[in-house]
């Protein structure tokens, strides 16, 4: 049987594919980095599909991080403190929404930590610098107002 890893996703106009066959010639590294793009594809609509303003999530999470010192203490505190409700429901589709902009937020405040919850482009490559792993198309910079 012949091993590979293999993502398919087509939802409305968006399509992602993802495929690599494994063989004794496959470096552990080639399989680490497919695996991390079908994780990036992923994450880059999750929260588009589930109805949530992810740019609007990051501001909120922007403006709750203001003067906070990176570190797990200013992580217990953002992340145990009440959610500012009224926001986070105002970024999303419908009220049925406001658990996914709640996990959006989360995750926005950890990042703007820094700390990541997986194993990001920049770290990979810096790991793996001859296998490099180009980022995912798209601005994902801060934005210019």
């Amino acid at each position: 049987m012949e091993e590979e890893i293999i993502f398919a996703a087509k939802k409305g106009d968006w399509i992602a594919i993802k495929k690599l066959a494994i063989d004794e010639k496959t470096a552990f590294p080639e399989a680490i980095g497919v695996l991390m793009g079908i994780r990036q594809a992923i994450d880059r609509k999750i929260f588009f599909f589930a109805g949530v303003d992810a740019a609007a999530i990051g501001d909120l999470a922007a403006g709750m991080l203001k003067g906070k010192k990176k570190g797990y203490a200013s992580a217990a505190e953002l992340l145990s403190a009440p959610k500012p409700k009224e926001q986070l429901l105002s970024a999303c589709k419908s009220p049925d929404a406001l658990p996914a902009a709640e996990a959006c937020l989360n995750k926005a405040l950890l990042e703007g930590l820094g700390m990541f919850l997986e194993v990001e482009t920049d770290n990979f490559n810096s790991i793996y610098p001859g296998f490099k792993i180009s980022k995912p198309r798209g601005n994902f910079g801060k934005r210019k107002k």
